[in-house]
């Protein structure tokens, strides 16, 4: 038997220029792009219109509020010129001290069952700590000895008048129970 073709669809078209053809296939694309910049740039009016309405509304109160930053700036500035002044007569008043003897009268002062730990300095204090243990007297009574001693120093009472206990506790320090306190000097 022979094989029969019937073409039912006769019309052929025409081999077309081949740039036509690509733009046919990828005009609905860049329509599609087209349209979806034109949303993204309405959206982003929008945004930027709704924005600039209290924008105005700042921009004027700002303006009307502008003398008094003015005023505000000079208050900041004079402020900061007496604050150098201050820094300026509180370090020609300041007393210089000297550190090797203020720690010389701390050693002298020192009893045997009392040893530093640390010492730390501000700007018109000085904090002593340390630990006591008992030898021969209560700790409480060693630190109140050594507190004494410090307010009788002839150069560390010359430059610090109030010589107080801060804190103290018990604690256990290589197995052995000591007082840690702490004093402070101001001047």
């Amino acid at each position: 038997m022979k094989k029969v073709e019937i073409n039912l669809y006769p019309y052929q078209p025409k081999e077309g220029n081949k740039y036509i053809k690509i733009i046919e296939r990828y005009t609905p694309f860049a329509l599609l792009a087209a349209l979806g910049l034109i949303a993204i740039n309405l959206i982003l009016f929008s945004i930027t219109a709704s924005m600039s309405f209290p924008y105005h509304k700042f921009n004027s109160e700002w303006k009307q509020l502008q003398p008094k930053i003015g005023k505000i700036e000079e208050l900041k500035k004079e402020l900061s010129s007496l604050a150098a002044k201050k820094k300026e007569y509180r370090n020609v008043l300041k007393y210089k001290m000297n550190i090797s003897h203020v720690f010389a009268d701390i050693y002298a002062s020192l009893p045997k069952n009392i040893w530093l730990g640390k010492t730390r300095f501000d700007e018109d204090t000085i904090y002593i700590s340390g630990y006591a243990v008992t030898w021969k007297d209560s700790p409480l009574v060693s630190i109140d000895i050594f507190t004494r001693k410090l307010r009788k120093a002839k150069y560390f009472s010359s430059i610090f008048h109030k010589v107080n206990l801060k804190s103290s506790r018990r604690t256990i320090f290589n197995t052995r129970e000591v007082m840690r306190f702490e004093i402070e000097c101001r001047i």
